[in-house]
């Protein structure tokens, strides 16, 4: 029996120049609050020198560049991180108390946004016309398709996809 070929689909997205700039000033922001946190910390440990010396935790830099990765392939994140009702918590910690992972009783704080935010991804653009012009096997059912990306998976199953499994690594721990 001869099947078709597989398609692969390698998806490169750069950033629209607005979006980076906004991504840029944010990260700027991030890295300042990272340095002061430190230069007042070290300025404790200075009057009070007896405990161990403050240090600028890679930990804290990694957790805040994860952030910033996610929001590179969400852009409408900057809009809402930057309003003072929203804290931007992807914490491992946080879903688990709240029950996101497994649609518990108590919403994210980004789920009324859910449209805004997968719409702002090229990402979602690119997979939404590849789910589109899915045809039918060799059987005549609807033909599989297997992406690998640590993208939500929350619009696709908004669109009625069926999602076998899902694994990400989309938060970050504290």
């Amino acid at each position: 029996m001869k099947l078709p070929h597989n398609h692969y689909h390698d998806v490169l997205c750069s950033l629209e120049p607005k979006v980076r700039d906004e991504l840029q000033q944010h990260e700027q922001c991030e890295i300042q609050k990272l340095k002061d946190s430190y230069m007042r910390s070290l300025q404790e440990w200075k009057k009070h020198s007896q405990e161990s010396k403050s240090e600028l935790s890679s930990q804290t830099f990694f957790k805040k560049s994860h952030i910033n990765w996610i929001i590179v392939i969400f852009p409408a994140l900057l809009d809402l991180i930057k309003t003072e009702q929203c804290k931007l918590k992807l914490t491992n910690e946080k879903m688990m108390e709240n029950g996101w992972h497994a649609g518990g009783d108590k919403k994210t704080l980004y789920i009324h946004a859910i449209n805004t935010l997968a719409n702002s991804s090229f990402k979602y653009h690119v997979i939404q016309h590849i789910l589109q012009g899915m045809g039918r096997d060799y059987c005549g059912c609807p033909e599989k398709i297997v992406i690998l990306t640590e993208f939500f998976c929350m619009w696709l199953q908004k669109q009625g996809y069926c999602v076998a499994a899902v694994y990400s690594s989309m938060s970050v721990e504290d």
